[in-house]
Formats: structure tokens, C-alpha cells, sequence
């Protein structure tokens, strides 16, 4: 994934940063990465994309590696409580968790230059200032969002069900697509409003007349969402991240910053109520640490301090700790800590392999000479070198027959 370098500065407190380091402790810390003039690129591990597949992702990498303070976004929302009554149904295990938002009164307009900017830098065509915002904040945040427009959903009701065999989709370029029952389809008492997880329709677009919306944060089951779009042939840039999984806490500040920025600039009134789905609220992960079984990895002594230190830097939670053992909660933003051997790994590579100091074995153990084996072998070649020819012959009868007819056969 590319990345502008001014974007990811944004998240990070320095006025000078050193682009040629900070890309050396990438390729040797994190990810293979490439220096340009003016953008990084970067080749991020599939179980990290959750995590660091965007800007604000990527800089809080950087912070970690290179030592350096992360600024993340901070931001507040001007809500209201507004009356009118929504329904959400979900009615399919496959959708994971959902968050949702309501806003009224938006004036909607084209997008600055600025922002058409960013999307064409980063492969996104420039739809119209709200549609362009929340691809903004997908990329920044790493969430993908979906915006319907609110007056084109009947009855205020949304549906989010598994889609009927033959079931049609109409998407937002105008193609027809014929479902079957294993797709997630986001729909109201009447129709489709979008492909879960891929594309909207057009029957919910938005467009500059829109005025009110309705802002979807969700995760779905990645495996369904990979299938759907593969045998659909329509791959997205939402059905790219939602294969690679997405995180909760990271869809919530999404939908949060996106209603700020909508708020901010086409003056929308926010309504203060989230709707909030988990259909498994996970709790945080517990790890007890063996702080020997670090050094036994790492190969030498570690100092405490320095990997309470480290564990604390990824966000991870220090519960409670001894000179031996360590209790940690680790991170919901990172979804490939689950085991202590995980959590060594992160500290080791964040140390630094080169930092290693090569020690060797203090004993070495020589083998003894095998007497019998040398007499056995000067037996040998006395005999070959006397004419005599030694044969190998195998055994007709199993050894557990032999001691079961000893009794009838004499084998002596």
C-alpha cells in the first residue's frame, strides 16, 4: 500500500523526520518497504492490514519502532437528540457487529481540491463531498463506511439478512447481479440497499440532493464477504479490508470522526444516539508472560523494565507482574496477539534482532571411541582379506513366533 508521507506526519509529533531510518527499522522491524520522493510503500502482512492498512495505522507503527510520540486523532462532536425513530433488524450470524448513525440537514456539494487530491493519490474517483469523506476516513482510519441517503429507505427501517436464492442487486454502476442465499444483503421492507460488505445500490445513493443519511460502520463474516465478491467478480476496495477483518474499536472511531467531518464541513446535525450490535463481544485477551521463557527465546538476559515497557507501547494492559511472570490484556486494534509466543515475538523484533549478542557453547562434549565396534570391524576385514565372504540373511519367521513355538519346535 502506498502511503503520502505528509499524511502519515499528521500522526506524528516532530518537525523533522528522518524518512531513510524510519524506513530501515520498517524493513527490518515490520514490513518490507520502499522510499520515494514523496510517498512510502509499504507491503503489509495480511493478519496486520486490520491494524496498520491505513495512515493512522502505519504512523502508530512507526511511532513504535522509531521510538517517536504518536499524535492520533482527536476531535469533538457537536450531537443532537433528534425524535424521528429508526429500526435495525439483524437477522444473520454473518454480520459480526454494527454500528450506525443518523444525520439531518446537510448541505452536500462537491468535494475540494484537497480532498479530490488525496482519493486520486490514493486510487479513488471523486463521487461528491459526503461519499468522498467516508472513503477519506477509510483510508485515514481504516474502517470501511457506507452512507445511505436516509429518505430513500422505506418506512426508516433496516434489515441486514442473508439474501434469497435468485434474489437481484442492483449496484451503484448500474450492473445487475442474481444473489444467492449465503450473500449479506443491508436492505429495507421493499428492497436492497447494498451488497454487505462490497457496494451499495442505487436505489439508497447519495448524491448532491441528499440531505439526510444514514452511516453504516459494520464487520462481517470475511470468509462470506471473500466468497461473495469472488464469484460476483466484484471486488472493492470495503470487500478488500473486510477479508482481511476488521476491528470494532477501529469501525467506532470511524463512524465518529466521519460524523465529526460531516458535521465540520457541510454543517449536518449529528444525532447523538449510536446503534450498537456485537454478536460475540469478545473481552480483552489474557496472557501470563513467562519473563524466562523471553529470555530463553532471546538468548540473553532482558531487562523488566524494558519489556513492560514495549508491552505497553503496542497498548498492551499490564494486569498485574513479578520478577517472573507478567499478566497482560492485549490490544482489541491488534488481532494477531493470542498467544505469550506472540507477544515475545513483538518484543523481540522491537529490540531490534541486530542487537543481539552472539554467545557460545562454554562445553563441548567429544565423543568416546566405540571399542567393541573397532574389534568388531578388525574381525572383519581380517576375515575378507582371507577369502571369506560375509553374507547378510533375513529372518523367514517373525521373533514374537518364534517365542510362541518354541514349545513345539526345537530352535536352538
Amino acid at each position: 500500500m502506498k502511503f503520502r508521507l505528509k499524511d502519515i506526519e499528521e500522526f506524528l509529533f516532530s518537525t523533522k523526520l528522518n524518512w531513510l531510518k524510519i524506513v530501515q527499522e520498517l524493513n527490518k522491524k515490520s514490513f518490507e518497504a520502499t522510499l520515494n520522493k514523496n510517498f512510502l510503500e509499504v507491503d503489509i502482512l495480511p493478519n496486520r492490514f486490520a491494524d496498520a492498512g491505513n495512515i493512522r495505522g502505519i504512523a502508530k507503527e512507526i511511532s513504535i519502532i522509531n521510538n517517536l510520540n504518536f499524535k492520533d486523532v482527536k476531535f469533538k462532536i457537536k450531537t443532537q437528540s433528534v425524535k424521528e425513530k429508526f429500526n435495525i433488524e439483524i437477522k444473520t450470524e454473518k454480520c459480526k457487529y454494527y454500528f450506525s448513525r443518523v444525520i439531518f440537514d446537510i448541505e452536500n456539494k462537491r468535494s475540494p481540491q484537497w480532498l479530490k487530491d488525496f482519493l486520486k493519490f490514493y486510487g479513488l474517483n471523486s463521487i461528491n463531498f459526503l461519499v468522498d469523506l467516508s472513503n477519506y476516513v477509510m483510508i485515514k482510519i481504516g474502517a470501511p463506511l457506507h452512507i445511505f441517503d436516509l429518505d430513500k429507505i422505506y418506512n426508516n427501517k433496516i434489515i441486514i439478512r442473508q439474501a434469497k436464492n435468485g434474489e437481484k442487486f442492483l449496484s451503484l454502476k448500474n450492473k445487475e447481479f442474481i444473489l444467492d442465499n449465503t450473500d449479506v444483503v443491508i436492505a429495507d421492507g421493499k428492497k436492497i440497499l447494498a451488497l454487505g460488505g462490497i457496494q451499495g445500490s442505487k436505489f439508497a445513493e447519495v448524491d448532491l440532493k441528499t440531505k439526510n443519511i444514514f452511516i453504516e460502520s459494520a464487520g462481517f463474516d470475511n470468509f462470506s464477504i471473500y466468497k461473495t465478491s469472488r464469484r460476483l467478480k466484484l471486488i472493492t476496495e470495503a470487500s478488500y479490508r473486510f477479508e482481511r477483518g476488521t476491528i470494532p474499536k477501529i469501525s467506532l472511531i470511524a463512524l465518529n470522526y466521519l460524523s465529526y467531518l460531516i458535521e465540520k464541513e457541510l454543517k449536518g446535525r449529528v444525532e447523538k444516539k449510536i446503534f450498537s450490535y456485537y454478536s460475540d463481544k469478545k473481552k480483552e485477551k489474557e496472557i501470563v508472560l513467562s519473563v524466562t521463557k523471553v529470555e530463553n527465546y532471546y538468548g540473553q538476559k532482558i531487562n523488566l523494565d524494558l519489556i513492560l515497557k514495549i508491552l505497553r507501547k503496542i497498548g498492551c494492559k499490564i494486569i498485574k507482574k513479578d520478577k517472573e511472570k507478567i499478566t497482560i490484556k492485549t490490544p482489541e486494534e491488534r488481532k494477531d496477539l493470542n498467544y505469550d509466543v506472540d507477544l515475545i515475538e513483538e518484543i523481540i523484533r522491537i529490540i531490534g534482532y541486530e542487537k543481539l549478542n552472539p554467545s557460545y557453547p562454554q562445553q563441548f562434549n567429544y565423543p568416546q571411541e566405540n571399542q567393541f565396534l573397532i574389534f568388531k570391524n578388525k574381525i572383519r576385514d581380517f576375515l575378507i582379506q582371507n577369502n571369506f565372504t560375509e553374507v547378510y540373511s533375513y529372518n523367514f519367521i517373525d521373533e514374537n513366533d518364534v517365542n510362541n513355538f518354541k514349545s513345539i519346535f526345537d530352535f536352538s
